[in-house]
């Protein structure tokens, strides 16, 4: 196996059940990586949501964000989320 030193060794991955399971599942974890990270629209809007969410996790909505209120995700972030928007200029109307 290490005929040609370590770094030129060689596996049978069909051999060695553990290791394909693990290199399966980071190829697995790679595509999801890849999907959520996306094209660069993708990455400003998730910038912009992680923003507008820090602004309430910062405040004294904190414990209400946390707790997953269904009054504060249904009407409060929705419009922080347009205020936003229209404060920065990103929507045209």
């Amino acid at each position: 196996m290490y005929k040609k030193g370590p770094l030129f060794c060689n596996y049978i991955i069909e051999d060695n059940e553990e290791l394909q399971k693990k290199t399966v599942e980071m190829i697995s974890k790679d595509v999801t990586a890849q999907w959520l990270a996306g094209d660069e629209l993708k990455q400003d809007q998730f910038k912009f949501i992680y923003s507008t969410t820090r602004i309430m996790y910062m405040s004294a909505l904190k414990e209400l964000l946390l707790a997953e209120d269904p009054k504060l995700l249904e009407e409060v972030l929705p419009n922080l989320v347009v205020f936003r928007a229209i404060k920065e200029g990103t929507i045209i109307f």
